[in-house]
């Protein structure tokens, strides 16, 4: 079985692309999406940060996420423009799936007890 988001047709616009990740127009809602290059659901945190980096450069440094991965289950991607939930973290982890949040929240909180 192949995955859509691995074979990254150009249907629709592109608008960025480099080793970590590829943004275009989704061709199912036509919503802004952003889509990490590897066939899986658990990139680490740097690969998130850049990620998200990429879409606040693209679409605003205010710009939401929505992580929640509706009809393409098993490879990581997230629509801009919907948010899932309101951030007030920095670094804004906020499209993170709650499994690399909670790992996020860990690792930032035992990092700035370190300071």
């Amino acid at each position: 079985m192949s995955c859509e988001l691995c074979e990254a047709k150009e249907r629709t616009r592109r608008y960025f692309e480099d080793t970590i990740c590829w943004v275009a127009d989704c061709a199912t809602c036509k919503i802004p999406m952003i889509v990490w290059k590897e066939h899986g659901i658990s990139p680490d945190i740097f690969e998130i940060t850049h990620i998200e980096s990429i879409g606040r450069q693209l679409f605003g440094k205010d710009c939401k996420f929505r992580s929640g991965m509706r009809r393409i289950k098993d490879h990581y991607h997230f629509h801009v423009g919907e948010e899932l939930r309101e951030c007030t973290h920095k670094p804004d982890p906020c499209c993170l799936p709650e499994h690399l949040y909670r790992e996020w929240k860990r690792k930032f909180l035992a990092e700035k007890t370190q300071v």
